[in-house]
Formats: structure tokens, C-alpha cells, sequence
């Protein structure tokens, strides 16, 4: 009765090819093709291995990232991530759903309300032309050195350098 290797090792051996020689590794599998065939062979654990190691590079670079931050960088990552971590977050993704859908908003009419509320409120008027304004400057300096960010990054970038402010001056 014919052996699995022995099989293979009879296959390789036979070629009509003008292929260089098949060097055969043991079980009669050319050399090529036991590499491809080893990792299989620990199955799940070779999978979990991968996976680990995988996380774990993550994980050097994201702190190799992190550690050449300053301390106000730092500062402003750490309120990023609570602020993702916050329940209030979740219904920050609904409004902002409901209103980037809203049909008619790039209509002026459609601010009445709106605007209304912001009047009523001094400090957040302030807060919201302030930062158009910061905006508006990070704009003008990103386009200055050759580059633009789309609107939700620009505003992105300002609001997290609000952050970095505020903290940095308690």
C-alpha cells in the first residue's frame, strides 16, 4: 500500500517540464510547498499566534505614536477617548444623523429657530462665532503650507485644539 509521501515524492519526481529539479523535503513534499503546508499544521494556535502578534504590533506603534506626543497632546488624546467612551456620545451620532439630513438647512429660513437660540444664549453665540473664526484661521494656514482638511476634519482639529487650550490654562 502506497504511503501519502511516498505518493508525493513519485508525482514531484515525474515532470515533462523544462522546470529546474523539484528538491523534495521530507514526506516527499518539494521544499516550496512545505512552507506553504507547515503553518496549517498547528491549525487554530498557528491563527491565534498570528492574531497576537498582529495586536501586539498594533499596540508597539500606536504607543510609539503616543509617547512622542507633548503632554498637552497627551492630555487632549486621553479626552478624546473619554469623550468616544461617554454615553453622550450616542446621541451625539443620532443629531448629528437627523441633521446632516435635514432637507432645506443650506436655506437661511431654515436658521430662524436656530438663531433664535443662539441669541438667547450669549456664551454659546460666543463660542460658535469663535470657533468659525479659529476655523477659519487653521483653514487659511493649512491652504498656506500646501495642504486642505475636509470641513469635519478641520472642525475636528480646532475643537481638540479648544481642548488642548483649555487645559493647558486651568
Amino acid at each position: 500500500m502506497p504511503l501519502v509521501g511516498e505518493f508525493h515524492q513519485k508525482y514531484w519526481n515525474i515532470s515533462d517540464t523544462n522546470l529546474p529539479p523539484v528538491h523534495l523535503g521530507r514526506g516527499g513534499y518539494p521544499i516550496w510547498q512545505a512552507s506553504v503546508i507547515t503553518p496549517s499544521l498547528v491549525g487554530i494556535v498557528g491563527a491565534w499566534l498570528d492574531t497576537k502578534l498582529e495586536q501586539f504590533r498594533w499596540w508597539r506603534a500606536l504607543y510609539r505614536r503616543i509617547k512622542v506626543l507633548d503632554r498637552e497632546r497627551r492630555a487632549v488624546l486621553l479626552i478624546a477617548l473619554e469623550t468616544l467612551e461617554h454615553p453622550a456620545y450616542t446621541s451625539a451620532q443620532t443629531a448629528v444623523r437627523q441633521t446632516a439630513v435635514t432637507l432645506g438647512f443650506n436655506r437661511p429660513e431654515a436658521w430662524t429657530e436656530l438663531s433664535r437660540q443662539v441669541k438667547g444664549s450669549p456664551g454659546r453665540a460666543e463660542n460658535h462665532y469663535r470657533h468659525l473664526l479659529a476655523c477659519r484661521k487653521v483653514d487659511t494656514a493649512v491652504r498656506a503650507q500646501g495642504s486642505t482638511l475636509t470641513n469635519p476634519e478641520l472642525n475636528l482639529v480646532t475643537e481638540l485644539a479648544y481642548h488642548g487650550f483649555s487645559r493647558a490654562h486651568r
